[in-house]
């Protein structure tokens, strides 16, 4: 667990993003909220198993496998 916090940002909930979530075209409120926070702070991706819930969001999601492939051939 440390190495790997020590490689991500852990990011912060804002009462705006709690107003951009509720607005927002995205189904499901929790991943409204991650999607809202993640571009709000410029997220590059958000790292799921669920990407079909991620079509509406503004940061781009990807699947583990999908996110370790792309990134190991770099």
């Amino acid at each position: 667990m440390k190495v790997l916090i020590d490689n991500i940002n852990i990011i912060d909930v804002t009462a705006a993003d709690v107003k951009n979530a509720l607005a927002s075209a995205m189904s499901d409120y929790e991943d409204a909220m991650l999607a809202v926070s993640g571009q709000r702070w410029k997220a590059d991706y958000i790292i799921t198993r669920n990407e079909k819930d991620f079509r509406q969001s503004p940061v781009t999601a990807l699947s583990p496998q999908a996110f370790l492939e792309q990134f190991h051939s770099e």
